[in-house]
């Protein structure tokens, strides 16, 4: 499966956002980089739009690729795409989401990430990206 996210920085912090509880250990409550699937037939930078779109309210024209992975969580196996963009103010709107943090380089670690999210935070570490 294809997954697209972003890694949006505010006043160089990345935002993290917490999911909801699932009755899938792999992912109840774990921080992510928003995004999503991208559909049959669209484009990585289309997919992103539209699922900050629906999950965020957030609309960001302009990003640039970040890093790819791949990752086997225990009831699939995604292709990760991740972009980085900025935005300028905070105006937007958790719905799938139930929490966000702001983090830095000194707190990144401190949250309960999902697997497939730790490789893309090291890159960011190693490149000082924070």
């Amino acid at each position: 499966m294809k997954v697209v996210a972003a890694i949006i920085i505010y006043k160089k912090e990345i935002l993290a956002f917490q999911r909801k509880y699932s009755s899938d250990k792999s992912i109840s409550n774990k921080y992510e980089f928003p995004g999503g699937k991208v559909n049959d037939n669209e484009s990585d930078l289309c997919a992103l739009k539209r699922e900050l779109w629906e999950e965020l309210n957030l609309k960001i024209d302009r990003y640039h690729i970040f890093s790819s992975t791949e990752y086997e969580y225990p009831k699939k196996k995604v292709f990760l795409k991740f972009y980085i963009c900025e935005i300028n103010n905070l105006n937007f709107k958790l719905n799938v989401h139930k929490n966000y943090k702001l983090l830095n380089k000194n707190n990144i670690y401190d949250l309960d990430w999902l697997e497939g999210n730790y490789q893309v935070i090291e890159s960011l570490m190693l490149k000082k990206i924070i």
